[in-house]
This record gives C-alpha cells, structure tokens and sequence, in this order.
C-alpha cells in the first residue's frame, strides 16, 4: 500500500563473493545492488516487474521476474482509496478510518479488515457456534480475499489465545467451518483476520 515499506529478497549461494543488481520494468535500480530490495515508502511509479541478477566469477543468473503493485491510499489511514470511495468515505480524510459509519460499534478501519460493509450495522463477522457429544463446530461467513484465524482459549482471566484452523482466501464469499474435538471444557473462540502464524 502507497506510504508503507515494501520489500524483496533474493537467497543464493556460491563458493567466491556474489553481486546483484536489481532491476524495475528492465532497467537498472540505482544503488540496489544487495540481496534484499527495501521500498521505504512505496509509491504508485513503484509498481512494475522486479528481478534481480546474481553475478559471481563463473557467470550470472536472473531471478523470476515479480509483479509489485502499490495500492494508493492518498489519506494514509490503512484503507486503500478504491475502498473508500466504493463505500462512500473520504479518500482524503485520514480521520474517517476511525469514524463508524454505521453505528455497530466497528470502526470504518476494523469493516475494512474483516470486509464487511461500513453502510450496513446488519453486516458484521459472527460466528456460529454448533455443540454435539464429540466435538464442536465453529462457522462463520468468510469474506473473499481474507484469511482468518479461528482462535480459542480456556479462559478470559488472562486469555491465551491459541489458533484452532486457519482459514485460507479465495475469491469469493464462503462459508467457513473448524472443528474443535475438545468438549470437556469451557472454551472461548474468536476470529482473526487476516490470519496469524
């Protein structure tokens, strides 16, 4: 996202001392001559097709080209502007990130992460609770192009959150379910977007 930093790694190895040299739509990056590419503070004329050649005494390799997109975000509040101006908020007001659209309660900010409508307090992340004598089943509308993270804890005095199932993207809505074998005690669960390790 424009504003944030962005970067690129290449691994390789060889017996004598290794060059690189980076490269953005075919030419040469001046200055990008190490292992790692660091983007401190992407912007749009960042985007294009980085490779990197790695160059030692016997001769060169290029990496596999990769495609870099830098998604503008002209307030630099976290919500990219495409999102914004889809859900009626001001791409150029920072502030609006932290309004409630709707009232529910979430921020426009926290709507954006879970992909829920900013508009609509009938749209929010719920989950589903279905106890049987061997396990549980936890499900919930998964959004498209989100991961998650189903997260349970023996108690809220502290909680440790521990991941159950985490919950690939795809392109479009599901719905999502984890299983959890454990029922002889009481158990707390939570959802987390994008997923955690």
């Amino acid at each position: 996202m424009s504003g944030h930093e962005a970067g690129l790694r290449v691994v390789a190895s060889a017996s004598d001392f290794l060059r690189y040299q980076w490269r953005l739509n075919g030419a040469n990056i001046p200055g990008a001559t190490n292992a790692s590419l660091v983007i401190a503070n992407a912007q749009p004329q960042h985007a294009g097709t980085y490779e990197v050649s790695v160059v030692d005494s016997t001769g060169s390799l290029s990496s596999v080209p990769v495609q870099v997109a830098v998604i503008l975000d002209t307030d630099g509040d976290g919500i990219p502007d495409t999102w914004e101006l889809a859900f009626d908020l001001n791409p150029f007001e920072a502030g609006d990130a932290n309004a409630d659209a709707d009232g529910d309660g979430m921020s426009n900010y926290d709507e954006f992460i879970a992909g829920i409508d900013p508009r609509d307090p009938r749209s929010f992340l719920r989950i589903h609770l279905v106890s049987a004598a061997d396990q549980r089943q936890i499900s919930f509308q998964a959004m498209a192009d989100h991961s998650y993270s189903v997260q349970f804890s023996d108690s809220l005095f502290p909680p440790v959150w521990t991941n159950l199932s985490k919950v690939g993207a795809q392109s479009g809505n599901f719905t999502a379910t984890a299983s959890d074998a454990t029922v002889a005690v009481s158990r707390f669960y939570r959802i987390v977007t994008p997923s955690e390790p």
